[in-house]
């Protein structure tokens, strides 16, 4: 998809964007001002009819987004930050984490220690 929209996040112009990076940035919301070229005004999502469906699959598809519910989610920002959501995290990773903590506590205990 084409990178053809600007958006204003606090204040801030950013882009250009495709639908998709869109859809996936948690940031947006139908209130969010956008632009692409030919647009003589900065106008809200909701009002543009090309993007309609970056809020659609919300109401559309639940099944899709039950789907979701227990794989972690991965977002990568327009500054290049990445988030980790860990709320959709299945719970073991968080074993597999204690599990790992454990060992090195161990490990730690039987060479250093003595």
């Amino acid at each position: 998809m084409k990178k053809i929209w600007f958006i204003v996040l606090k204040e801030k112009k950013e882009g250009p964007f495709s639908i998709i990076e869109l859809k996936r940035d948690i940031r947006i919301t139908p209130d969010t001002l956008v632009w692409k070229e030919g647009f003589s005004n900065w106008k809200k999502m909701r009002e543009v009819e090309e993007l309609k469906e970056v809020f659609s699959d919300e109401n559309e598809n639940p099944k899709k987004t039950d789907d979701l519910i227990d794989k972690p989610c991965l977002i990568i920002t327009p500054q290049d930050e990445i988030i980790l959501d860990l709320q959709k995290e299945p719970p073991y990773l968080l074993w597999i984490l204690i599990v790992l903590l454990l060992l090195l506590y161990v490990t730690f205990q039987f060479f250093w220690v003595r």
